[in-house]
C-alpha cells in the first residue's frame, strides 16, 4: 500500500482521501483477518507434536482465559444452560432451632464439585473448565469444550453455563455432551436446571427511592404489574415463605432488602413435542425506605399485548390471586404488629398515632382469628341462683389464664367486653 502511494506520487498523480481511508480499511480488515487465522491455528494445537496442551497451567489454557465474546463466537459453537441453586433462605435458618450454628449453603459447593468431577481439567476455579471430548489420534487432532461459569449480576442463585466446543462436531456429539452434563447436574439435591434461559427476563427494581427505573430493551417483551405493601418489617420474611414453600416458586435472589422468585407456567400453545410450552413469571418484593413493593413480570405470549385486560389470562389470573394474597399477609402482619404492641405497653403505632381506640383492636383480633386454629373446652359453672359466685369464678379463671403461671405475656385490650368478635 505504502510503496503503491509512493510510486503514484513520483508519477505526480494524486491520491485522493477517499482512497486513502478505503484502502486503510481494507488493510485494517486484511490485519484482522490474518490475526483471527493464527488464533484459530493456535486453538487446533491439541494433539499436535509432543506438547501436553491440556496442562495444567499450559499457555494454551491460558489463551482461552482472554478469548472476548466475539472471538468465541466466531471460533466455537456454543450451548447455553442455565442453573439455579435452591438451597434454604437466610430466613428459613434463622428459624431453625440450630439457626446459629448451621452454615449457610445454597447448594453452590455441590454444584461445582459435580462440575470438576465432570470436566477433565481446570482453567479458572469456578470459572472455566475444559473437557476433551475426542483425544488425539494419529490422523486426528483432538476435540475438546470449554465450559464456562458466570454468575448472574442481578441475582445471586442463577448461573449460566456456557460450552464452547471447537471442532467439526456435529450437533448430535454437541448434544450429547450438553445431555451428559445435564445428568450429571441431576444429581444435585439442591439446584434447579431450568427448561429455558430467563437471565434476559429478570427485571430488578432500583434499591434506591431516588433512583428511577429504566427498563432495558428486554423489559419492553414482558407483561408488568406492580402494587405496594404496608410497611412491616415481618413481611418480607413470610412472603419469601409463602412464595417458596406454598406458591411453588423456586429463589433466585433473597437478602435483607429484596427477594426476587421465578415459576414456570403451562400456557395453550404447543411444542414441537406436543407438550404444552411454559412461561416464565418473574416475582420480586423489595423493601424499602418510603415502603414496600411487589412487581410481577411475565413473559409475553403471542398476540396477546394487554393480557390484565382480559380476566380469563393466565398474567391476569396469577396477578389478581398473588396481589390479593399479598395484601392479606401484610395487613394479618399489620395487626399481629399492632397486638404485639400492646403486650409491651406500646401504644403509638407506626404512624405515630396514639393505638388506643378498642374497635381498631377488635378489628385486628377478628383478622387473626380468622386465621387462628379453634380449641374448645368445657368450664363448670355454679347454677342459676348462686348469686355473685360466677361473676367471680369467672374473673379468677381469667386472671389465672392471663397470670404469668402459664409462662405467657397477657395484656387487656381496650374492647367493649360485651362487643361480639366472630361467630
Amino acid at each position: 500500500h505504502n510503496n503503491t502511494g509512493d510510486n503514484l506520487v513520483q508519477q505526480g498523480r494524486r491520491i485522493s482521501a477517499i482512497s486513502k481511508i478505503a484502502a486503510e480499511k481494507i488493510c485494517k480488515l486484511l490485519r484482522w483477518i490474518r490475526k483471527e487465522d493464527y488464533l484459530e491455528s493456535y486453538l487446533c494445537l491439541p494433539g499436535w507434536g509432543d506438547i501436553n496442551h491440556f496442562a495444567v497451567g499450559s499457555s494454551f489454557l491460558r489463551r482461552h482465559e482472554s478469548l472476548t465474546v466475539l472471538q468465541r463466537y466466531r471460533h466455537f459453537r456454543s450451548e447455553v444452560l442455565e442453573v439455579v441453586v435452591t438451597g434454604s433462605s437466610p430466613f428459613e435458618n434463622r428459624e431453625s432451632l440450630f439457626g446459629d450454628l448451621m452454615e449457610y449453603n445454597n447448594g453452590e459447593d455441590e454444584m461445582f464439585s459435580v462440575l470438576s468431577k465432570w470436566a477433565t481439567g481446570v482453567i479458572s476455579e469456578r470459572k472455566i473448565y475444559f473437557r476433551v471430548i475426542v483425544p488425539e489420534q494419529e490422523d486426528d487432532l483432538a476435540y475438546y469444550c470449554i465450559i464456562r461459569v458466570q454468575q448472574s449480576l442481578s441475582v445471586s442463585r442463577l448461573f449460566v453455563f456456557t460450552i464452547d466446543f471447537h471442532g467439526e462436531i456435529d450437533a448430535e456429539r454437541r448434544l450429547a455432551v450438553s445431555s451428559s452434563f445435564r445428568e450429571n447436574l441431576k444429581e444435585c439435591t439442591d439446584i434447579v436446571i431450568l427448561k429455558k434461559c430467563i437471565r434476559e427476563k429478570v427485571a430488578i427494581r432500583p434499591s434506591s427511592p431516588g433512583k428511577p427505573w429504566n427498563p432495558t430493551w428486554s423489559e419492553y417483551f414482558l407483561h408488568h404489574k406492580s402494587w405496594d405493601l404496608i410497611k412491616d418489617n415481618e413481611v418480607l420474611p413470610l412472603i419469601t415463605k409463602r412464595r417458596h414453600q406454598i406458591g411453588g416458586f423456586f429463589i433466585l435472589h433473597s437478602d435483607n432488602d429484596r427477594a426476587v422468585f421465578a415459576k414456570f407456567v403451562k400456557n395453550n400453545s404447543l411444542s414441537s413435542s406436543g407438550n404444552l410450552n411454559s412461561d416464565i413469571v418473574i416475582y420480586q418484593v423489595l423493601s424499602r425506605t418510603d415502603g414496600i413493593f411487589v412487581d410481577i413480570h411475565m413473559e409475553s405470549c403471542r398476540s396477546t399485548f394487554y393480557p390484565f385486560l382480559s380476566k380469563s389470562s393466565s398474567f391476569s389470573s396469577i396477578y389478581e390471586k398473588v396481589k390479593k394474597r399479598d395484601k392479606d399477609c401484610a395487613k394479618n402482619l399489620r395487626s399481629r404488629t399492632h397486638l404485639l404492641a400492646a403486650l409491651d405497653k406500646v401504644n403509638e403505632n407506626a404512624g405515630g398515632q396514639f393505638y388506643n381506640d378498642g374497635d381498631c383492636q377488635a378489628h385486628d383480633v377478628l383478622r387473626l382469628i380468622r386465621l387462628s386454629s379453634r380449641s374448645q373446652r368445657k368450664l363448670r359453672f355454679f347454677c342459676e341462683g348462686s348469686g355473685s359466685a360466677n361473676e367471680t369464678l369467672y374473673h379468677l379463671t381469667t386472671d389465672h389464664m392471663t397470670s404469668t403461671s402459664f409462662e405467657h405475656r397477657a395484656a387487656k385490650l381496650l374492647i367493649d367486653p360485651y362487643h361480639l368478635i366472630g361467630n
